[in-house]
């Protein structure tokens, strides 16, 4: 709902955002590195399905969330300097 120019939380889309995470290391799944990004309320959650054992806790991924997928190509030249950054599979 829209009051005088003013917008309400009634008419703010609850999770509408679009996250961005970064896989920088998986020693149990070395193939599963690279960055990720979507809707907020569904990304996190397949994207911890798709890691060892289903879940981020025990892991031992090096996981970050990101503003965005420059940053995630910052933090990744850092940690694999002149290796290109993949996409996580998903």
């Amino acid at each position: 709902m829209v009051e005088q120019g003013r917008v309400t939380g009634s008419s703010v889309c609850y999770h509408g955002d679009t996250r961005f995470y970064v896989v920088l290391a998986n020693p149990r799944e070395p193939h599963k590195v690279g960055w990720t990004a979507g809707p907020a309320k569904t990304t996190w959650p397949r994207l911890e399905a798709a890691l060892p054992n289903g879940r981020l806790s025990g892991s031992r991924v090096r996981l970050r969330r990101v503003q965005s997928l420059a940053e995630a190509e910052t933090l990744w030249c850092r940690e694999h300097p002149g290796v290109p950054l993949p996409q996580f599979p998903l």
